[in-house]
């Protein structure tokens, strides 16, 4: 047990642009890849995730001085909102963890041999949306099995939720193969965006507003450009808080440039993806039928490309900060903001890339999930505490604004437990 623990916390250590193409060449070579077109398959998923990862660093980058700005204005910030990042990597400590994800690896197979479900989950770093909530449940009931089995359950209903969005992921976002197997976005976000979509056709005016970047180039031309649309949020938002002409310039500039480089990025990552799928989708149409339809299971930073995703997520920056002022929470969502382009995805996806429902949309899920992510501030320390991380005062985490979180939570605090 404990060899395996090390050996799944060295490779998980490598970090997912490492991961990714060592698990892809594995997966490519099962389903009859030549190896070195396996590998270039696994090395361009790693590049571009690679990629993707320091174009979102850049825009971390470009709006640490208006987010530095607001911060020091709430007098009431007393909680600390911890990245998604240093949960997910702080959630491996836990002792089920490798066991668990092993295990899952090995039942997603066997499920899809036996035709049970119809997605291969290889988004394995994902695994972190599993392990966090499994990880809440051991801080405060103390319980290998109970941890274990919750990782193993949550990852099947990862691809049962997966393959029944993969059609509106696939149409709108223009990837033909895979579908999002990210469990908070395919169990959470892509049913809230469904729902909140059908309560839009019923109101009237909302239901006939029809804003896409598309229509917009249209009409008002370059302007709509997705670097000017960066560049312009990138002005306003330096301005209002009053930054140095030196980071309005700059800041501004690597705004327009994310706005510009991530969609190149994802490409490269699903040009990568591309050979693996079509491998695939012909071993199983050969070894299981015409029928059988399986779809490969990836990460929902898959859509951070769409123009209307990429423009939401920049116009949900200064919504977000807003929030916090509006909202009677006590952190101010650093954290978050670092997950506002991958939440922008599922409203532009179930929105049909209409720019204001899909604003809406994530507005309204954020209202839920600053919420919650405060509410559970006690359950999010007592994780952090019991995975090894040092925290001085309490902890929030925004995934508590997703049911494999807040629902342990809720049962922890109806029972009065502490870590």
């Amino acid at each position: 047990m404990q060899a395996l623990y090390n050996a799944v916390q060295f490779v998980m250590g490598l970090g997912a642009s490492i991961m990714l193409p060592i698990v892809l060449l594995l997966v490519g070579v099962a389903f009859r890849m030549k190896p070195l077109d396996a590998l270039k398959s696994g090395l361009f998923v790693g590049i571009g995730f690679m990629g993707i990862n320091l174009v979102i660093g850049l825009l971390n980058t470009a709006i640490a001085g208006p987010v530095a700005y607001y911060q020091t204005l709430g007098s009431g910030f007393t909680i600390v909102d911890v990245p998604w990042s240093s949960m997910g990597a702080a959630s491996w400590a836990g002792p089920y963890a490798a066991i668990a994800v092993v295990v899952s690896l090995i039942l997603n197979v066997v499920l899809v041999e036996l035709k049970v479900v119809k997605c291969l989950n290889v988004d394995i770093w994902n695994y972190i949306h599993m392990l966090i909530p499994a990880g809440v449940l051991y801080a405060f009931f103390h319980s290998f099995w109970l941890s274990f089995v919750y990782v193993v359950v949550l990852s099947v209903l990862a691809c049962v939720a997966g393959y029944a969005g993969r059609k509106r992921w696939q149409e709108q976002l223009g990837l033909e193969g895979p579908c999002c197997s990210t469990l908070s976005y395919c169990l959470w976000h892509a049913p809230w965006m469904k729902v909140c979509n059908i309560i839009f056709d019923k109101i009237p005016g909302l239901n006939k507003v029809d804003v896409n970047i598309e229509g917009l180039n249209k009409k008002i031309g370059v302007i709509a450009d997705p670097c000017f649309i960066g560049l312009f949020v990138g002005l306003l938002l330096t301005l209002i808080t009053k930054q140095p002409i030196a980071t309005i310039i700059t800041s501004s500039v690597q705004m327009s440039a994310v706005m510009v480089l991530l969609p190149r990025m994802v490409n490269v990552f699903m040009e990568g993806l591309a050979g693996i799928s079509s491998a695939a989708t012909d071993y199983m149409m050969k070894k299981m039928g015409p029928e059988s339809d399986i779809v490969i299971g990836m990460d929902i930073c898959l859509g951070l490309g769409d123009p209307c995703a990429l423009t939401a997520t920049t116009i949900m920056i200064p919504i977000t900060i807003a929030l916090a002022f509006i909202l009677p929470i006590q952190y101010f969502p650093v954290g978050t903001l670092t997950a506002v382009c991958y939440d922008s995805v599922m409203p532009t996806a179930y929105g049909h890339g209409n720019l204001v429902r899909a604003v809406l949309a994530h507005t309204l899920l954020y209202l839920f999930v600053m919420s919650m992510a405060n509410y559970c501030a006690p359950e999010a320390t007592g994780f952090i505490r019991a995975m090894g991380l040092e925290l001085a005062g309490e902890g929030a985490y925004m995934g508590f604004g997703c049911p494999q979180f807040f629902i342990p939570a809720l049962i922890i605090k109806a029972m009065g437990l502490s870590a």
